[in-house]
């Protein structure tokens, strides 16, 4: 385990969870990823300079937003990207302050800008992810190993309705 992680995943999907690690080291991240709630809660007290969680809404123990409130109430500054499926996600973490929120399935392009946009200390932009595609398009790139779904920014970033 690298102790100077950027990003860490919160997938309870073992396949999920190897396909967005893939993604993000061949994008130059550093991540290490759990399966469920308590594991993040641990890995967040162990190492609290990571920068980025993305954390899933259903885990097999909790809520992944019940897992957001609680890095928040312990101090924790790391960014949360909320990913799901479940439309209700979406609001959830969004009201709960999350960074940004991508919907199952997701265009690996977005989840690797979101998370540079994240650790680099940027707001979400939706032209700056998804370049042509304007914020709630659904993106649908079948093939190529891709993760596809809807680029949804963060309340207050300047790009929502």
């Amino acid at each position: 385990m690298d102790n100077n992680f950027e990003v860490l995943i919160v997938e309870d999907s073992e396949e999920m969870l190897w396909a967005t690690a893939n993604v993000l080291e061949n994008a130059g991240f550093t991540v290490e990823g759990v399966t469920n709630g308590r594991d993040a809660l641990d890995m967040v007290n162990r190492f609290p300079s990571v920068q980025l969680i993305l954390l899933n809404y259903f885990l097999p123990d909790q809520l992944g937003v019940s897992v957001f409130r609680e890095i928040q109430s312990d101090g924790c500054q790391a960014r949360v990207i909320g990913i799901s499926a479940f439309q209700d996600a979406r609001e959830a973490f969004l009201n709960a302050g999350a960074f940004a929120f991508l919907e199952k399935p997701f265009d690996i392009k977005e989840l690797v800008s979101l998370c540079r946009q994240a650790i680099n200390g940027g707001e979400p932009d939706g032209m700056a992810c998804l370049g042509n595609i304007t914020q709630g398009e659904e993106v649908k790139t079948y093939g190529n190993g891709k993760i596809n779904g809807i680029f949804e920014p963060r309340r207050g970033s300047g790009q929502d309705s």
